[in-house]
């Protein structure tokens, strides 16, 4: 931009999207009456200084796709008025800074990763067996030689722990995805590479990944190189096909967009489209920076490519293309608070969590004032891996992210290992024994005095630190407490625990054939179904997540893997089903209710509680591109094979006067 775009004083509204645009003028910070600002996937990596400030006005500010590093990115997609406070901040900026990279171990379990760990950080083989394989995630610190520390992140490659890899993964971090050569085939794939890179599309996008090819002491030269040139191979057709996915939909809406009458520019409708394009655009833009080739190495004795491939590391540590917030120049008082925090974390009674009342009190101490700038400041400290600090609980920190580990650890594991605990545990009886095994096998269900257990093995809390478990793990969408059994009830009679824990994720059951809800409605019945497309697989985790928190509305359930039957919590004459369908590599999640025709507000309300569970949920996975339909309940109540449907989105967050949907005779019915 020119410093001459400083002379249009009465400018409102600043569109530069895609742009290239690699430097903001001074001047910019004269056009005092922007109210709209947009400079979405350029090459930005600085802010002028007091940005913040002069551009107070600014409403709708958007610069996601920057290589921000002045301010950093979880700064900017704050708004201005985070800006201005880190701004304010700089003024006290150290000269230097440290530097320490995350990086994350990923891939499928007995892919050598924690085997590739010991090579890099001892710099000599230490090979793990299949019996010792990581559970969940191990942290180590790694001092390269060099003037940048790392932090590995091994992740464990057991479905039973991919729920909580998500909750660990930071778009700053190198990713480094380990395949087992000596054992891969082309069909293996999608398991192997494939799946793990869709999780890091939609949980991290824009995330730097590299494909390591592992166990190749126990293959020729020319296996190795066929093998690698395979996977490369397929990663580069992966990309293209997911590439031209995107494509097509950002076609379909500047096409829709295009012939839409110009009497309905700025309607309900125009929005949704022109948003639904903005996140298509950002989403295909966003892509995964993978190496074009397979690095091969191996673990075992001789160390082959384990040396080159540390050179690697440190180079891309070092190099501001990849990782520019390595050099970045950060507030004394964002340093001040990290080694507080660190202090904090290495007390013998350091507590789960710390409240932000209290990190405030710390804040102070370190110089950050307000509110608005603590939380800048955990935002970056999550994202370097220092403390973990999630939006979903946003009054809480931890201090120690590998005390968090411990408690997954208990938690999240797979069926054999579940049932090895609770089998140690010699204070049950045989029947209480069999009794837990069966609820738990089939129902998915624990009761409190074995989750509790479980716990205070793992993490050594006593019963105040235990509530406060729960309630995160509550929190978190790993579990949901059961309705607790009247008094005098069957349950009650049959000793069953007043507190009862469901985790979805271990449901293995099909959905049962006397299920009261019908393929299509009664006569006397209405439907509402909203459903959520995705043209790839959905998330792991993210239907189970949806099911825990959806209970908050919900009572009553029957559950099953990849669905759950359910009532109104305000009404229990509306039925709610949902369910996770996937099919030819794409899925979607649905969510209906039913009732009869003067239920029908209680029937939208409940689903429409339901939907803004998941659309809280989605932010989590900035990469996903989802689409909200809803049913014509004409069309269902007939047995339609592919039913009509109209935009859910607008339904869902349009003004009431809009808001309208066919009940089951074809008539219209407002809300």
């Amino acid at each position: 931009l020119s410093e001459d775009v400083g002379c249009l004083e009465n400018l409102t509204m600043l569109r530069c999207h895609s742009n290239q645009i690699t430097h903001l003028p001074d001047s910019i910070c004269g056009l005092k009456k922007l109210t709209y600002f947009d400079m979405a996937m350029n090459q930005l990596q600085v802010l002028p200084r007091g940005f913040g400030t002069a551009l107070g006005g600014v409403e709708d500010l958007s610069l996601f796709g920057n290589p921000l590093v002045q301010p950093p990115f979880e700064v900017c997609s704050q708004g201005v008025r985070a800006i201005a406070d880190y701004q304010d901040q700089l003024s006290t900026a150290e000269e230097f800074v440290d530097p320490c990279l995350k990086m994350v171990l990923v891939g499928e379990t007995c892919a050598g990763k924690t085997s590739l760990k010991n090579a890099l950080v001892l710099n000599k083989s230490q090979l793990v067996d299949v019996l010792c394989r990581t559970h969940g995630i191990d942290v180590t610190t790694w001092d390269t030689g060099q003037k940048i520390k790392i932090n590995i992140y091994d992740f464990g490659g057991h479905e039973a722990y991919f729920l909580t890899h998500q909750l660990f993964l930071t778009n700053s971090a190198l990713h480094l995805l380990v395949v087992n050569l000596s054992t891969y085939s082309e069909d293996n794939f999608h398991k192997e590479v494939g799946r793990w890179l869709d999780m890091l599309a939609v949980r991290v996008p824009g995330a730097v990944v590299r494909v390591i090819g592992t166990h190749t002491d126990m293959m020729s030269t020319e296996e190795v190189e066929a093998t690698c040139s395979l996977i490369s191979s397929q990663i580069a057709t992966y990309q293209d096909k997911r590439d031209a996915s995107l494509q097509e939909i950002i076609n379909k809406l500047e096409h829709h967009l295009t012939v839409m009458d110009p009497n309905n520019v700025g309607t309900c409708r125009n929005q949704e489209l022109n948003a639904r394009l903005e996140k298509a655009k950002k989403t295909a833009y966003q892509k995964l920076r993978i190496g074009h080739y397979v690095i091969p190495v191996s673990s075992a004795t001789g160390l082959d490519g384990i040396h080159s491939l540390k050179e690697e590391i440190v180079s891309m540590a070092g190099n501001s293309q990849y990782f520019p917030e390595l050099k970045r120049v950060l507030p004394r008082s964002w340093l001040i608070l990290e080694k507080l925090l660190t202090a904090k974390s290495k007390e013998a009674d350091c507590p789960l969590n710390i409240t932000l009342k209290d990190c405030m009190q710390m804040g102070k101490c370190a110089g950050l004032l307000t509110q608005s700038s603590l939380v800048n400041c955990l935002n970056y400290l999550h994202r370097t891996g220092a403390v973990l600090y999630y939006e979903a609980l946003p009054q809480i920190a931890f201090p120690n992210p590998p005390h968090l580990i411990d408690i997954f650890k208990a938690l999240l594991k797979d069926h054999a290992e579940m049932k090895a605990e609770y089998f140690k545990m010699s204070w049950l009886t045989k029947v209480g024994r069999e009794r837990i095994d069966k609820s738990f096998t089939h129902r998915a269900i624990l009761p409190h005095n074995i989750v509790s257990a479980l716990l205070k093995r793992h993490t050594g809390q006593g019963k105040e630190g235990l509530d406060v478990l729960l309630t995160l793990m509550l929190n978190f969408g790993i579990c949901h407490l059961l309705p607790t059994p009247e008094q005098d009830s069957v349950a009650k009679a049959y000793g069953i625990s007043d507190r009862m824990y469901h985790f979805p994720w271990y449901l293995r059951k099909s959905k049962p054939t006397d299920l009261q809800w019908q393929m299509s409605p009664q006569e006397v019945e209405e439907h509402i179904e909203i459903v959520c497309e995705m043209a790839m697989p959905s998330p792991w985790g993210l239907f189970e997540r949806w099911c825990v928190l959806a209970t908050r509305h919900l009572s009553y359930r029957q559950a099953w893997e990849n669905g759950m039957y359910a009532f109104s919590r305000v009404d229990m004459s509306v039925a709610i089903l949902m369910q996770h369908v996937e099919e030819d590599g794409a899925s979607s999640l649905h969510v209906a209710g039913r009732g009869t025709r003067d239920r029908l507000t209680t029937v939208w309300t409940a689903v429409k509680s339901i939907v803004s569970e998941l659309q809280s949920l989605l932010k989590e996975w900035p990469g996903l591109y989802t689409d909200s339909v809803i049913l014509c309940a004409h069309c269902v109540k007939n047995g339609a094979e592919n039913p009509g449907y109209f935009s859910g989105k607008t339904a869902l967050f349009a003004p009431s006067s809009y808001m309208h949907v066919h009940d089951t005779a074809g008539k219209l019915a407002y809300f």
